[in-house]
């Protein structure tokens, strides 16, 4: 490239010269003679120098293209070096000392696009790096929890739990139990009993509990005659006394069993650490109440997973929350139970016997009166008294029967009815004059426990209940 200008009194477009505030240092033009001004000099008689100025000598020319700035003056080397600026903080082209530094150029583009990359990663990492301790942080406070603290948490779980589920055996007289039971809040209950291989459907409203068994079942009660099992099979009845082995309202209510727990200790054995036992797999906590343990788990969430007691009163259940969903369904299928099956329910353990063994009988041709009486102990109860009549011993040829239902206060009562079939009359004239024929009968009393009006009142109980849940 050319050193200087082509043209005469050339001067870059918009370039200064002079740092700011700062004129050029005068500079001698070799080119002009003695007694001539230099670049930068005024002319001789003080007058100011006429026309535009031409730049240093060693600037080198740029090519000239349109829009083209020229970049700050340098000399051909580099910062120090031979024709270029000196180092920086010493005096340079027009430059006093101490001179500051010049303004800084802005980065390139394609530069500091990689670093706002790099400072947003870096950004990123610190923050998934505060959220990971702030994770591990509460996992350790969890851990951190001592068993009486994950045992109030459970009880506070408990007093707010619409149900629970119970799966587990009991002992009922000696016998076992299988159950699978549902207890609302309310106290209400539904499920399923196993004695012996034989399934009862249960439920327990309004603290009652009745059951609907197979005719296997009830042929193992000593309490229900043969004359009654048919009464009973595969229809609802009031639970006999050998599946009546503890209050369910008392012991396992969601509140019930928080109130029991929240005075639970946790059992230390000698090792000093409490005891802990898998159920359902998980781990859990073993607290000793009064006869009664109870098994939380140690882990979050915190719950109670088994209940067991031991004494008169023995039964090993593991437990499960129920949803609002799953109670709400329960009562459904309760109320449907109630209005279409429990009216007319039977009790097997009422406190109504009667007083002889042997039915008296008054038969003619037209019909027989059989009569009995009874002792009644307890409140007046509802009653059928039933009476039937057969042509052999074994009760296969049945002749007729008679029903009477009433109200059997208590006392001691005699109850009657009288047969008038067209089966018995029939009979009656068959037999030939001068011979003898032997007839059978018996009678006795079905008590109900449940009548039509209380079914229509436990109907609404639960309907109440339901809408509560």
């Amino acid at each position: 490239m050319a050193q200087g200008s082509d043209q005469p009194n050339w001067q870059p477009p918009g370039q200064d010269w002079s740092p700011p505030g700062q004129p050029h240092a005068p500079q001698p033009d070799p080119a002009a003679g003695p007694g001539q001004p230099g670049p930068g000099q005024p002319p001789q008689g003080g007058q100011p120098p006429q026309g535009p100025q031409t730049p240093p000598p060693h600037w080198h020319q740029p090519p000239q293209q349109a829009g083209w700035t020229p970049p700050p003056f340098q000399g051909p080397g580099g910062p120090g070096a031979p024709g270029g600026p000196p180092p920086f903080g010493q005096p340079g082209y027009g430059q006093p000392p101490g001179f500051g530094q010049p303004p800084a150029q802005p980065p390139k583009s394609g530069k500091g696009a990689l670093i706002a990359v790099l400072s947003a990663a870096v950004a990123l990492v610190l923050v998934l790096a505060v959220v990971l301790i702030v994770l591990l942080g509460g996992e350790e406070e969890k851990k951190a929890l001592t068993p009486q603290q994950k045992s109030s948490q459970t009880v506070t779980k408990l007093n707010s739990l619409p149900g629970l589920r119970y799966t587990g055996t009991y002992d009922a007289s000696g016998t076992s139990v299988q159950t699978d039971l549902t207890v609302t809040r309310a106290g209400t209950a539904a499920g399923s009993l196993t004695v012996g291989g034989d399934v009862i459907d249960a439920m327990l409203l309004d603290g009652d509990l009745y059951v609907k068994a197979p005719q296997s079942f009830w042929r193992s009660q000593r309490e229900i005659g043969d004359d009654v099992i048919d009464d009973f099979a595969d229809k609802w009845a009031k639970a006999p006394d050998s599946l009546r082995a503890f209050d369910i309202r008392k012991l396992l209510l969601p509140a019930a069993l928080g109130q029991s727990l929240q005075q639970a200790r946790p059992l230390v054995p000698p090792s000093g650490a409490p005891s802990t036992e898998p159920v359902a797999g998980r781990q859990a906590i073993v607290f000793e109440g009064a006869g009664a343990q109870y098994y939380v788990a140690d882990a979050a969430p915190y719950q109670l997973l088994r209940v067991k007691t031991g004494g008169a009163q023995v039964f090993d259940f593991e437990v499960a929350e129920l949803t609002a969903d799953a109670v709400n369904t329960l009562y459904t299928e309760l109320k449907d139970k109630v209005r279409n099956g429990l009216a007319g329910a039977l009790d097997p353990a009422a406190s109504i016997k009667p007083v002889s063994t042997v039915a008296r009988s008054d038969c003619n041709a037209s019909g027989c009166t059989i009569e009995r009486k009874f002792s009644n102990t307890g409140p007046t109860a509802t009653a059928t008294y039933v009476a039937k009549i057969w042509s052999d011993k074994a009760g296969d040829k049945e002749l007729g029967q008679c029903t009477r239902t009433l109200s059997v206060r208590a006392g001691t009562t005699t109850l009657e009815c009288r047969v008038t079939s067209g089966t018995w009359k029939s009979w009656v004239r068959g037999i030939k004059p001068g011979s003898t024929s032997r007839y059978y009968f018996n009678s006795w009393l079905k008590v109900e426990s449940v009548s039509k009006s209380r079914a229509e009142t436990l109907a609404g109980k639960l309907e109440a209940e339901q809408q509560g849940a």
